[in-house]
């Protein structure tokens, strides 16, 4: 094959912008014999593209197909979509400036073990839905949680939606594939309001409030913690939740509580009067002074508190292994036991619709219904008396 040299361009469309250009372009070879060829050259996003034919009627079509593309909002950039899912996740982080230091840590686990094993290097066009559809049952096969195959999908789903949306990929291959279910969902586990006495009668003193402020209120561990001296309103009994104590990798992070959004818990009267006294003997005079701290004054680190208090406290309550999270499911199951209906319960707890209340507590209110079809037999009974 003979050398080419390339010959001066000549365009058709010299004007080159945002919009699709076809340049006519003519080399020489070292015969003297010349060819031609059609470039079609356009921007995107500060990015310069091309694509060369060999006829300018193709070129041409190509121009057209760009324009109308771009145009209707289904532009992808062709060059955009080889960029491989480990490549891309450097670009995603980016973004992503608004995450808690928790959900920093989680994202790089689920990235590390489960995402970027399968597919790091495999450009993002080459991701199909097939692809994802096994991961995810491989990922049951080999005995990982529900949770985590869940938390796994909704990442891998993120970060190709933000490629979708900025055109790097036409089509998200996430999108409408479930994870598979690998168990059956169970109830969630409470105990009854003497069980939460004899746990607090347990504890040192100093801890005694807490237990009733998890096990009564609801509290998220993080946000018992994380309550400051001018959260606690006295006289209006309540406690106002505006932010949380975070622990991630041994450091204590300040952040918003859990839905961004903060709220108010009612506080019983019994609660109220306790939580004052409390104050009084363990917290500063500070309006930033922490309720919660350990002997040493220093917040209370969830691994060292559950060893060294809670575990030895439910063995001498003689109450089953029991978590901070079924601390909160018991608080709810004394709510729904003493009447409140499902909007004052979800409102307490701070969940973020009530869809998310009633999915996890619903069976707390079966004795509720059980009342109401015992007042339609009373009802009955009268009318017929009657």
């Amino acid at each position: 094959m003979l050398p080419v040299t390339w010959h001066k361009e000549t365009r058709v469309h010299a004007r080159l912008s945002d919009m699709a250009s076809v340049q006519r372009i003519t080399h020489t070879r070292q015969d003297g014999t010349t060819t031609t060829s059609w470039r079609v050259r356009w921007r995107d996003a500060g990015q310069q593209h091309s694509q060369s034919y060999t006829t300018k009627t193709n070129a041409k079509k190509k121009a057209r197909q760009v324009e109308v593309a771009k145009d209707q909002g289904t532009y992808i950039d062709a060059g955009g979509g080889k960029t491989t899912l480990a490549d891309y996740v450097t670009e995603w982080w980016k973004v992503k400036t608004d995450l808690k230091p928790k959900t920093v840590a989680s994202y790089k686990a689920v990235l590390k073990l489960e995402i970027i094993p399968r597919f790091g290097a495999t450009p993002l066009n080459r991701i199909t839905s097939i692809d994802v559809e096994q991961w995810l049952v491989d990922m049951k096969s080999a005995g990982k949680s529900a949770s985590r195959i869940r938390q796994s999908k909704n990442l891998l789903h993120q970060i190709l939606a933000h490629a979708t949306r900025h055109r790097r990929i036409g089509h998200n291959p996430t999108e409408g594939i479930r994870a598979p279910a690998t168990t059956t969902k169970k109830l969630p586990r409470y105990i009854a309001a003497g069980e939460v006495d004899r746990i607090a009668a347990a504890v040192d003193d100093r801890y005694r409030i807490l237990v009733y402020v998890l096990g009564y209120l609801g509290l998220r561990w993080a946000e018992a913690i994380g309550l400051q001296r001018h959260n606690v309103h006295l006289l209006k009994r309540r406690l106002h939740i505006e932010s949380t104590l975070s622990e991630v990798d041994g450091e204590f992070h300040r952040v918003p509580p859990k839905t961004h959004e903060e709220r108010d818990v009612v506080l019983p009267v019994f609660l109220a009067d306790e939580l004052g006294a409390h104050i009084g003997r363990y917290v500063e005079d500070d309006p930033d002074a922490l309720v919660f701290t350990s002997t040493e004054g220093n917040p209370l680190r969830n691994s060292n508190f559950r060893r060294r208090v809670w575990t030895p406290a439910l063995v001498a309550a003689d109450v089953e292994p029991l978590t901070m999270q079924q601390m909160r499911h018991t608080a709810a199951s004394i709510m729904a036991s003493e009447g409140w209906p499902l909007q004052a319960v979800k409102e307490q707890l701070g969940h973020s619709s009530i869809l998310v209340t009633a999915d996890v507590y619903s069976h707390l209110f079966d004795e509720s219904r059980d009342e109401l079809a015992a007042r339609l037999d009373r009802n009955h009974t009268a009318t017929n008396d009657g």
